[in-house]
């Protein structure tokens, strides 16, 4: 199952749904993209070409989103990518195989490569900021809730996880509209292991309505998150 939330990116989504489409493997694809509150009818009339499961509700944030398509969703294996974003050929076949051959492993996440209208950005985020050695393991992530409080290295678009994760750690928290994302990864490592794919799994865009752009809101939600890990 995929979860696309989507919040006033109809200029984007036709990009983000093909990227999605053209993944081929063994397996069959549960597309929901639930619009978070955008305005006019041009998010539906473009998904309406594609052979995906459609949701409306008022704008309540990419957690609330999120969590609106995964309790829909049918696959054994959950998938994310947010509308303005691109997901490189290939990238869930691998990744699926990887959960396959290693049941244990709850969820895998991979490497990202940003771009904007003058092309892609020379260092992947591994490469800028996430030395390879911070994993200690070819797979797996050792003591991954310790490094997630460090820093987020995991980005939503590439991650793969199971059914398991969701049945068993729940939902995002819909009360924080940023980090909610450190958050979720953090609880699901406290039960699961974690595991890398050092390959690009997503394509993230950079444009100036990214919710990250607003630095100060962002480090005050990731200070509300972690203040919230301390009192657990």
């Amino acid at each position: 199952s995929v979860i696309v939330p989507s919040y006033d990116a109809e200029v984007f989504i036709h990009d983000c749904l093909t990227s999605i489409f053209a993944q081929t493997g063994p397996f069959e694809l549960d597309v929901i993209v639930v619009n978070d509150g955008s305005s006019g009818d041009t998010l539906q009339r473009v998904c309406s070409t594609f052979p995906l499961r459609f949701v409306e509700q008022p704008h309540r944030g990419p957690a609330a989103a999120r969590n609106t398509a995964m309790r829909m969703a049918h696959g054994e294996f959950v998938a994310f990518l947010d509308s303005d974003d691109l997901w490189p050929a290939g990238k869930l076949a691998r990744q699926v195989a990887l959960l396959q051959a290693h049941p244990d492993v709850g969820l895998v996440f991979g490497d990202c490569r940003q771009f904007n209208d003058g092309g892609p950005f020379a260092q992947t985020l591994f490469e800028n900021r996430w030395d390879s050695k911070l994993w200690g393991d070819p797979l797996y992530v050792t003591n991954p809730y310790a490094k997630l409080l460090d820093g987020n290295f995991i980005t939503t678009g590439s991650v793969v996880m199971r059914r398991d994760c969701m049945d068993i750690v729940g939902f995002f928290d819909e009360s924080l509209r940023l980090v909610e994302d450190l958050d979720y990864w953090l609880r699901i490592s406290l039960r699961f292991p974690l595991a890398h794919l050092d390959e690009v799994c997503l394509l993230r865009r950079r444009h100036l309505k990214n919710a990250s752009h607003d630095q100060v809101a962002m480090t005050l939600a990731y200070l509300r998150v972690l203040d919230e890990h301390v009192r657990r």
